[in-house]
Parts: C-alpha cells; structure tokens; sequence
C-alpha cells in the first residue's frame, strides 16, 4: 500500500503551528533565562558582601564612619582581594560594558600579581544598627594629584587627625622641635628629622603631634618650659653662682593611635607607631665660668645626640631602646620612652622614641623608623652617629633650617608632612 505523502499546503500548516508554539515559548525561555542570571548575580552578591562582613570586622577601628548611623564608608574589591577574603575567580554574571551585561572574573591574574576590576561596595548603618550594603560599579577618582602635599602643619600643641582619602603609598616626613637656647652662642640641640613612605587605606586615621620647642634664654632661678610632646623642662639655679639652664624640644611623631609619645609605649612592638623625630636637648650656660657652657644635643636618628662639650655633669643623648643618662649629682630622672630626663637644676633632655638625659647640657631624643610597614625610610640629624641598618639607617649633616626641608634638621617648632605618592 503506498502512502500519502504531505502536501505542501499541509507543510505550511504545520510549520506555522510550530512557530506559533515556539513564540508562546519564548517569554517563558526567556524568563527562565533572565531568572537563572539574577539568582547567579544574588549568590555573587551574597558572596561579595559576607566578604565585605569580614573585612568590616577585621578592620572596624580604621573605619570611625562605620560606628555612625547613616554614614557612608566605601569598601574596594581590591581591599577584599588583597586579603584573600574573596576568590579572584568569582564571577559577576551581570558584568556591563557599553550597556552590554556579560559574565566576567573579578580579576585578572598572572603567576604574581591580579588587576583587580573597579567595584565599590558602599557601607551604610541603619537605624537599629545593621550594616546595609550596595555595590557600585566603579571606584571613585582619587582627588589626589600624585605628588600633592595633603598634610603640612607646624606646632600647634594638640593632637592632629589626617584621614586620607584615597587608597595608596604616602609619604610621612616629620621633624622634631629644638631645644631651650641660653643665649645666642649656646643653642638648644636642633630636632631631627625622619621620613619613610607607606602603603594606607582612605579612612584610616594618622594622628599627628608636632613637637614644640623649648623656651629660650631662662634667667637664673626661673623655669624653661620644656617643648611639647616630651620634651623636659629645666630649673636655673642661683645660689653662690648663676646656671642658666633650658629646656628640650619635643619630638614630632605619627601613629595609628591618639595620644602624646610617651602615653603609647604599649604600642612599641606592634606597628601602631609610624615614625618619630626626636627632638633637641636644652643648651646650659653658668655665667660665672665658661667651663661647662655647652649647646644641647641636637635631635637624633638611630641616637640623640650629646651636648657639643661634654663634662662630668652632662646629659647623653637617647638610644632606640633606652632613654639618655641624666646627671645624677642633683635630683634627677633619666630620658624615657618619649619623655626627656629631668635633673632639677639643670638642662631638660630632648623628647624622641626614647628622651634625651639632663644635666649641665642636656641629650637630644632619638627618632624612630623600625616599623616594618614604612619603605624608602631614613633619618638625618646634626653632626650625629649614623648607621647603615634599614631598620635605624640614620645620615649625619651639618644642614639645619627654621623652614622644614628635607634631609635638614629643625630650628624652633617641629613640623609634619604628608605626601600623596599615588595609587
């Protein structure tokens, strides 16, 4: 029996039942297409914030904004990655270029290094106390030029904040403040100076103290206020002969944590101190012989240094791990950690990373660079001990100045820079 074949009519037929039939269909493809890509962009969501989460905890003090209802404090993808919070295989299926969505890696990575792509998860604290979170696509323009200065304070005899506003490598510059002068020959010890240049976050809080300098030119029997930020002060004598004795500069310093030099030695072996620049030892003068008259001991790096004439009375500068020795003939107290030593009749030791010591021509405090978060970091102080270790690497020169500049120890007031490097 032969059988009957379609015929043409009936083929159109049927071919437009199928079209009509797939075109029912493809709202409902479509749909399930769609609905397949937002659950996959939902669980990269999920996972982009639980890292966030952990970053949050981790790293809570460096973010003030957090704790503020209603705030807006920015997290970067590339601060997740970088703490291996999150996979640099994560794949965002809503990633979009030109209006174009398409699945794409959050990084790209070759055997040492990863571009990380430019997300923002924006941080906000609602009113009963929850984190809420938004990604954007896109990390905001540093206003930063490279090279642009975005911190330069002189002494102002309280705590400074510098919040940087951007992610990147700055440069902390500070130096610290002179010592008491006698007179016009007989100067206070000048402040050193130190640098080093680190790797912050935006919204990280440096607290910045700039050391003062002493009062000059204390008459006898009167006190020689000693500078900010560590530096001692100093009481003339007048009995059967004059001392004119001064007081040390303070030391400049930054840190991650509030507070004057010497209320942070619970934080000297855990990175919370930056950088430090010790300040000057006070000058000595006894009007009735020239014997002991000697400047103070300038500011150090890796050591404050000594008064110019050393006698049997004097004051020694500081070390990185002990303060300077104080004259014991009258009531005295050696340098600290931060804090220059008294010795009740004569010159107050420099402030620094440890203080100066006292005595008829006090010792200069030394600086501090030994933390492991700073590079391409030094120190230069006046007429002082060097040293060629990367941790104290310290220059010595004569160059001294009354306006900060670089590689130049410091006349009068102490002061503190702040350098955008980039990103």
């Amino acid at each position: 029996m032969n059988k009957r074949a379609f015929t043409l009519i009936e083929m159109i037929v049927v071919l437009v039942f199928i079209s009509i039939i797939a075109l029912m269909a493809l709202p409902n493809i479509t749909t399930m297409l769609k609905n397949s890509i937002d659950d996959e962009y939902k669980i990269f969501l999920d996972d982009v914030f639980l890292a966030t989460e952990a970053y949050i905890e981790k790293y809570r003090d460096d973010y003030p904004s957090l704790n503020e209802d209603g705030a807006v404090t920015e997290i970067y993808m590339k601060d997740l990655v970088d703490e291996k919070l999150i996979s640099t295989n994560l794949v965002n299926p809503k990633y979009c270029i030109d209006n174009e969505c398409t699945s794409k890696k959050i990084a790209t990575c070759t055997d040492t290094s990863c571009t990380v792509d430019d997300y923002t998860i924006k941080v906000t604290k609602d009113e009963i106390g929850k984190y809420k979170y938004e990604l954007l696509i896109g990390i905001n323009t540093c206003e930063y030029a490279v090279n642009q200065v975005v911190f330069d304070e002189g002494y102002s005899g309280d705590v400074k904040t510098f919040t940087p506003k951007c992610d990147g490598t700055y440069k902390l510059e500070v130096w610290g403040a002179q010592g008491g002068s006698a007179n016009s020959t007989l100067l206070g010890g000048y402040g050193g100076y130190s640098k080093g240049n680190i790797s912050l976050m935006s919204k990280t809080n440096l607290y910045v103290v700039v050391g003062g300098k002493a009062e000059d030119n204390a008459t006898a029997g009167n006190t020689s206020t000693g500078g900010y930020n560590g530096g001692n002060s100093s009481t003339a004598k007048k009995i059967n002969y004059d001392f004119i004795s001064n007081g040390g500069g303070g030391a400049t310093h930054i840190a991650l944590d509030d507070g004057l030099l010497k209320d942070l030695s619970s934080h000297k072996d855990d990175n919370r101190i930056l950088i430090v620049a010790g300040g000057g030892g006070g000058a000595f003068d006894y009007t009735k012989s020239t014997s002991y008259d000697t400047a103070g001991g300038s500011g150090g790096g890796n050591t404050g240094g000594n008064p110019v004439n050393t006698n049997t009375y004097s004051g020694y500068g500081a070390t990185q791990i002990e303060g300077g020795t104080s004259c014991t003939i009258s009531n005295y107290v050696h340098g600290s950690f931060g804090l220059g030593g008294t010795a009740s009749t004569y010159s107050g030791g420099g402030g620094g990373y440890y203080g100066g010591g006292a005595g008829m021509g006090a010792g200069g405090g030394s600086g501090y660079i030994a933390n492991s978060l700073l590079t391409d970091k030094k120190m230069v102080c006046y007429n002082c001990t060097t040293s060629n270790e990367v941790a104290t690497k310290t220059e010595s020169n004569t160059c001294h100045n009354s306006t900060a500049t670089a590689d130049c120890s410091k006349e009068g007031d102490g002061h503190a820079k702040i350098t955008y490097l980039g990103s």
